[in-house]
């Protein structure tokens, strides 16, 4: 029951990402850039047999862990990001509602794109909470990789922290087309 209510918080946190990387340059002073009618990422599935596809647009996608406990997502993004800086903001945020941070591990990990191969640093990290009371998900993982357009937006989230390990072969699958 439990992995059910997993994969059904994960669905929901997917769209959302999803709903909200659609509306996002709307909110933004900054012209939206052009829009591509195809997606800007695709997954190797055979690179990564134990994930699946989950909701995609043009500029984001989600993938699954078939256990149902991970998932991640990948968003094309305009303007720049400071991955520490953001990295320190949600850390913080997480600190301030009573969790405890610890450092899982901040693997390189390498994205292919239709220009070679893209690495960047994944920052992994356990959420743990006072009495208790754990995040949803106690294993996360963040990530700003700068493009020649703007950056991409890099989450992972998974119920036990010990998985984390596993987000990496998943975004290793996935392919950036600017």
């Amino acid at each position: 029951m439990l992995g059910l209510i997993a994969v059904l918080l994960a669905a929901a946190v997917a769209m959302f990402i999803v709903k909200v990387a659609a509306t996002d340059n709307k909110k933004t002073d900054k012209p939206a850039a052009k829009q591509p009618s195809a997606s800007q990422f695709s997954f190797d599935g055979a690179a990564a047999p134990e994930w699946r596809k989950g909701p995609s647009n043009a500029t984001s996608m989600a993938l699954f862990w078939n256990s149902g406990d991970c998932f991640v997502a990948v968003e094309s993004k305009a303007g720049t990001a400071d991955v520490l800086t953001e990295l320190d903001k949600v850390q913080s945020g997480l600190r301030a509602d009573g969790y405890t941070v610890n450092t899982i591990a901040s693997p390189t990990v390498t994205m292919q794109t239709t220009n070679g191969t893209l690495p960047f640093t994944l920052y992994q990290y356990a959420a743990l909470g006072a009495g208790g009371q754990d995040a949803p998900y106690q294993g996360q993982a963040l990530s700003y990789v700068p493009t020649e357009q703007g950056h991409i937006k890099v989450i992972g989230y998974c119920d036990d922290p010990v998985n984390m390990p596993a987000t990496v072969t998943a975004l290793e699958a996935i392919t950036f087309r600017p």
